[in-house]
């Protein structure tokens, strides 16, 4: 598809990637993954997610992510994500 295409060119300088699913209404879930061991800096999570709307409003939603930029997840962030020091634990 031509958005999920599209996605992909936005995400990938970034270091961001994503996961897709299409329900049977129609409605798409994605979830972004921060960098590793970086967290949106629009929340305190590695990941956020863009749950149950059409697929146009999605690059929107992603480059309004985008602008909060990231921040180095922290201590806790890194165990719950099992990233970092806590990879293969």
């Amino acid at each position: 598809m031509k958005t999920l295409e599209k996605l992909e060119d936005i995400c990938k300088p970034h270091g961001v990637t994503f996961d897709y699913h299409k329900d049977s209404w129609g409605d798409w879930y994605i979830t972004f993954d921060a960098p590793p061991e970086m967290c949106w800096g629009s929340s305190t999570a590695t990941v956020c997610c863009y749950n149950g709307g059409p697929l146009s409003g999605v690059i929107g939603y992603l480059k309004k992510e985008l602008e909060s930029g990231f921040y180095e997840a922290d201590d806790e962030a890194l165990r719950i994500t099992g990233q970092g020091k806590y990879a293969g634990a």
